[in-house]
Parts: C-alpha cells; sequence; structure tokens
C-alpha cells in the first residue's frame, strides 16, 4: 500500500494506479472515498468486497466536468442546470453502457465534486471513479486518511493523503429517473426544486406521498417558492371505485382539519384540494423538525398549542415531534392525515398520551421534566379532566404490562 500526498505528483500517481485497474483513498468535498475505474467491473467488485458491501447496493461515480459526464449518462438540460447551480449534487441518470451492472444496472448516480483533489484524479485518470465513503459498509465516514485505513484495512494501492477534511454534510442526492429527492445534504431540496422541471418526491408514505414544487410549475404564474403536493396514493387491494372514493373523502376531510387548525396554531398555508386526483397542494414550511431542536421552550409552545386545538374541537391524531416544524422561532404542526373532528376527553386524552409515550421513546433522558411542562402549559379548560383520563387509560393495561 502506497501513500502519496495531496498535491500534483502525488494526484499524478493516483491517477496512474487508477488506470492500471487499483484502488485508491482520495478526498472529496464530503469525506474521504474509495474509489476506482468504474469502468473496470473486476475493480469494481474489488471495492464491494473491501467495503463488506452488499454487491446489488448501487454505486455511485465522479467525473470532473459536464462534458465527460455525457459519456457516461443520457445527460438531460435539467440535470445540467442542477450540476451547474449546486457544486458537488449527486444526480441519477440513465447509465451508457460502457458503465458496467456491478455499479448499477439501468441507472446510475453521477456527480462533480467540488474538490479540485477528486475532479483533477477522475480528469487525469481519464475515466470515472466510483465514489462511495472510505469506510467498511454500515461504519461512519472518514474524515482522515488514518481512519478511512483504519476502517477498510490495508487492501487498498494507494491513498492520497489531504490530513482532515472539514467534514461537510454528505451531497444531496436528486433521482431525475424516478424523480425523487433521495437524500438531502448541503443543497436544500427546497432550493434544488426551484430549477427542477416537473415535482420531486420527497416522501414515500403507506398512505400519501409528499411532492415537492414550486408555485410556477404547478399553477403556470406566480414566483418560485416551494409549494408541498400531498398525494393520496391508490390502494391496489380495494375495488377501484371504493379506493376512489375513500382516497377522495379522506383528502377533503384533511384539507378540512388542515385549514380549521389554522385558528388555532399555526399550519401550512391551503393552496388546493384537487378531488380529482386526490391532491392537496399547501404551503411548504422550510425549518428544523422538532425532534431535531427541542427545549423546555419548545414543549411549552406544543402544550399551549395543543390546548388550543383541542379547544375548537380538533384532534391532530399523529403528535409526535416529528410533526412539528420550528421557523424562525414559530412552531407549526404538519400532516394532519390521522386527524378527525371531535369534543371528547377520551379523544384528546389519546392524543396527548400519543406525544408522551414519543417523549418517553424517543426524548426519553428528558422525559419526565418534558412531560410535566407539557401539562403544566396544555391551556385546555377541562385540563384536569383530560390529564386524569390518560392516566385512566395507562392503567386499562393497554400501553403498559401489569
Amino acid at each position: 500500500m502506497e501513500k502519496v500526498r495531496d498535491d500534483e505528483g502525488g494526484i499524478q500517481r493516483a491517477a496512474d494506479v487508477v488506470r492500471r485497474g487499483g484502488i485508491l483513498i482520495y478526498p472529496t468535498d464530503t469525506c474521504y472515498g474509495v474509489g476506482c475505474d468504474a469502468t473496470n467491473e473486476e475493480a469494481v467488485r474489488r471495492i464491494v468486497q473491501i467495503k463488506t458491501r452488499e454487491e446489488r447496493k448501487p454505486l455511485s461515480i465522479i467525473v470532473s466536468d459536464i462534458g465527460t459526464a455525457e459519456r457516461y449518462v443520457m445527460l438531460t438540460e435539467e440535470a445540467r442546470i442542477l450540476f451547474s447551480q449546486f457544486p458537488g449534487i449527486t444526480i441519477a441518470l440513465p447509465k451508457k453502457e460502457i458503465i458496467p451492472d456491478a455499479v448499477n444496472r439501468e441507472k446510475v448516480a453521477i456527480r462533480i465534486p467540488d474538490c479540485f483533489s477528486a475532479r483533477e484524479i477522475a480528469r487525469i485518470s481519464l475515466c470515472p471513479l466510483i465514489a462511495t465513503s472510505a469506510n467498511k459498509s454500515g461504519d461512519l465516514p472518514q474524515y482522515t486518511p488514518e481512519g478511512a485505513l483504519a476502517s477498510l484495512g490495508k487492501e487498498v494501492d494507494i491513498v492520497v493523503d489531504a490530513g482532515r477534511l472539514p467534514g461537510k454534510k454528505p451531497s444531496t442526492i436528486i433521482d431525475l429517473v424516478t424523480r425523487e429527492a433521495t437524500r438531502e445534504g448541503e443543497a436544500r431540496f427546497c432550493e434544488v426544486v426551484k430549477y427542477a422541471e416537473k415535482p420531486l418526491r420527497i416522501k414515500k408514505g403507506a398512505e400519501a406521498d409528499l411532492h415537492l414544487t414550486t408555485f410556477f410549475n404547478y399553477f403556470g404564474f406566480g414566483g418560485r417558492e416551494p409549494i408541498l403536493i400531498k398525494h393520496r396514493i391508490k390502494k391496489g387491494y380495494r375495488a377501484s371505485e371504493l379506493d376512489s372514493e375513500i382516497r377522495k373523502t379522506r383528502t377533503v376531510y384533511e384539507a378540512r382539519l388542515l385549514s380549521q387548525a389554522k385558528v388555532a396554531l399555526r399550519t401550512p398555508y391551503l393552496l388546493e384540494v384537487d378531488k380529482k386526483n386526490m391532491n392537496i397542494v399547501m404551503e411548504y414550511i422550510e425549518g428544523k423538525r422538532v425532534r431535531d431542536v427541542l427545549s423546555e421552550d419548545i414543549v411549552e409552545q406544543i402544550g399551549f398549542a395543543i390546548g388550543k386545538l383541542h379547544g375548537a374541537g380538533l384532534i391532530h391524531g399523529d403528535i409526535t415531534t416529528s410533526n412539528m416544524i420550528v421557523k424562525n422561532g414559530e412552531l407549526y404542526f404538519i400532516d394532519f392525515g390521522l386527524g378527525e373532528f371531535s369534543r371528547e376527553t377520551e379523544a384528546f386524552a389519546v392524543d396527548l398520551h400519543l406525544f408522551k409515550e414519543c417523549l418517553r421513546s424517543v426524548h426519553y433522558e428528558q422525559y419526565e421534566n418534558l412531560w410535566k411542562i407539557l401539562c403544566d402549559s396544555y391551556s385546555h379548560p377541562d385540563r384536569n379532566a383530560i390529564l386524569s383520563k390518560i392516566e385512566e387509560i395507562e392503567k386499562r393495561g393497554r400501553y403498559h404490562k401489569r
């Protein structure tokens, strides 16, 4: 195993090793990567073995520039624009035959790294490089050459030593074949979609998918601000007419809940209800999920907001810290897909109990303190009766073993 510096001579040497079918560890704009000539199937399979990676799991590649990318993928104008606007972005496109199936079968994720050394190795070696993190499958990404070697062992042929890397977020991945935004990294989905020709799916659910687009792309006028489309999906096990009726009813019902909840708390603005296509079109709230920033102050806001929601006769149905967003210090509730209209004490208690279980399982280190804060800030007029009902529910044995 050879080790070279991240300079002109070291890059040239690394490119020579790649051309001869060797494996290298090299710096990228995110973490250290392990790579080889992506057109060399034997070298690709060697990387899979070194990483103890599943053979069918797709690999991505890097190239030096957009012109080179055209040799390996069916490059679209949309992809060109995204590459130019977001340095380092990864885009999945239909692959050309020169890329072996060991990389991926019908498409390949390709990027032009925002890292001079990685681009130069690809340029001088005259081939695309496999781009996968330099660690065993399941291990953490490595930001030093020593860490990469400790994870992979000395089965590589050459290491380009650029010292400790800054440790940026991973590359954003956009699949233009399936129209999916697969992973959000340095480039935010809400920015990427402003340059996308069609909506991008950002989440696939059991009942509905979420797609991101812009106001202009959807309505044909207005600005480029991102908006969200919640599409309730077909269920093949139901008769077609019944399925259509159920999805239409639930789409309209959720839209009513979302609209009426606005009087009690902050929710996305409702822009359109498309009963033909089973879509709810709404404002996209770009912020941080409460699960990632939960604090005592936020829990106090949550308690007050839930009290107001229940006071208006509305049940959220899925109150978790994943269904709340903080934007500019303001708390927003999202996803009313399991909600209902009710003024029953039992319904309020079940709603609150779900949040209690969320605190217990996800935020267990602060659970008792945060639950006390929520109970104290819960603003419903029948607060005491509702909290007592929660204790009654728990004693039924549905939630705790006796």
